[in-house]
């Protein structure tokens, strides 16, 4: 997992000038009458705020909360040290004037539940996670949600061991997000990301990353998202070899690591010609050193493997349509998919499917991306949607990202 994704925190998504919009301006009225000693404690306070004198003010109003013996004196004090606070981006004085306004009873029913909601955000920032998940779900309660109270409940839920509550949550803020018409920041996606992988949760993160990529879909999100997903999930070959193919169908194999990475995954399952065509591209992109002895070495030995690989399809695919069980025509139909020859494997994965006895989710993944990348891409998305479950899942649904993009630039 990178660095970055470990950084990211609460903080870094829910700020308090955001969260406090609002909240600053002058202390309501109310039918109070206020003692001439109160007033001037009141006034005071305010001629700070308005002089800049905030550290003043701040001082001036938690003395004011201290002495404050009256419901409306309690949430006069609370909104004037709110304010300060505010003004001085103090978060832990903010939360303590908001239990001030809340427990003095005066807030309005109408004003109340957003007031939880920004005191479970700050909790969260604070690293308050049970108060924060106790304010927050009131307010969600009463009807009241925001992006940056969503977020936050997310935070606390996942690091408090409640991944399907912080999914729920997580879900509902980028829902009130697009209902806002903004965008959601790549920064939350890596936060979402961030604490699915601290779960261990990696259909969490298989998910999210490939939202990242769909919002965000650069070359360098493919590489850190495909790698981090293989890293952490510890794919199989099987599927790894597919993941490493559509890092090279988006150009995010950057770094010799990848190539080599990408190579010995494809030896792995016998791929020889694959294995040689991935060195050979990144030494033709100048990620692989031209003068490395082990490297000339090792693609000596694969020449002739990879010969005698491709020179073996036609008989493989000669065989496969004539047994009774699916396998052969599997086997064939992944050395075509291998050479890039997809409408040879379109034809051969729908044999092996119909006849059956082999990895029916393996041979329908591959079989949406032969079609897509055959240029059916319509005909690739609809058979990569039914791979809905186990290994294949993830990446049926890393490959859906990519025949989306291109469908954005090539509608019917």
């Amino acid at each position: 997992m990178q660095d970055s994704h470990r950084r990211l925190g609460v903080k870094a998504l829910v700020m308090a000038a955001t969260v406090m919009t609002g909240l600053s301006g002058p202390v309501l009225a109310a039918p109070y009458m206020m003692d001439d000693a109160f007033r001037a404690s009141v006034e005071g306070i305010q001629s700070s705020l308005q002089q800049g004198d905030t550290n003043g003010a701040q001082s001036r109003a938690q003395a004011l909360v201290s002495a404050a013996d009256q419901p409306f004196e309690k949430y006069t004090a609370g909104q004037l040290m709110l304010q300060a606070a505010v003004a001085r981006a103090d978060y832990r004085s903010q939360r303590l004037a908001l239990t001030t306004i809340l427990d003095s009873g005066q807030a309005t029913a109408a004003e109340a539940p957003r007031l939880r909601a920004i005191a479970g955000t700050l909790s969260a920032m604070l690293g308050d996670r049970k108060d924060a998940i106790a304010q927050i779900d009131y307010a969600n309660g009463q009807g009241y949600a925001t992006t940056e109270s969503q977020i936050a409940l997310a935070d606390a839920k996942f690091l408090r061991n409640d991944a399907n509550g912080g999914t729920t949550a997580l879900d509902e803020a980028f829902a009130l997000q697009a209902k806002a018409g903004k965008p959601v920041a790549a920064s939350w996606y890596d936060r979402s990301i961030s604490l699915a992988y601290r779960a261990k949760r990696f259909d969490l993160v298989a998910r999210w990353t490939q939202a990242k990529l769909a919002a965000y879909p650069s070359a360098p999100n493919w590489r850190s998202g495909i790698i981090n997903y293989v890293a952490g999930a510890g794919t199989a070959p099987d599927q790894s070899v597919d993941l490493y193919r559509l890092m090279a169908a988006t150009d995010a194999l950057a770094s010799e690591r990848d190539w080599l990475a990408y190579s010995s995954v494809a030896l792995q399952k016998g791929s020889a010609a694959e294995g040689k065509a991935a060195l050979d591209t990144g030494l033709k992109a100048g990620s692989l050193d031209s003068i490395d002895a082990a490297l000339q070495k090792e693609l000596i030995a694969l020449r002739p493997k990879a010969a005698k690989a491709l020179a073996e399809i036609p008989a493989l695919t000669a065989k496969a349509k004539t047994t009774t069980t699916g396998t052969a025509a599997l086997a064939a139909a992944d050395a075509q998919f291998a050479a890039a020859s997809y409408p040879a494997a379109v034809e051969l994965y729908r044999a092996a499917l119909a006849k059956g006895g082999i990895d029916a989710d393996r041979a329908t993944t591959r079989l949406g991306v032969a079609l897509a990348r055959s240029g059916d891409l319509e005909g690739g998305k609809a058979m990569l949607a039914t791979v809905k479950d186990g290994a294949w899942a993830p990446v049926a649904g890393f490959w859906t990202v990519w025949v989306d993009r291109k469908l954005v630039r090539n509608p019917a």
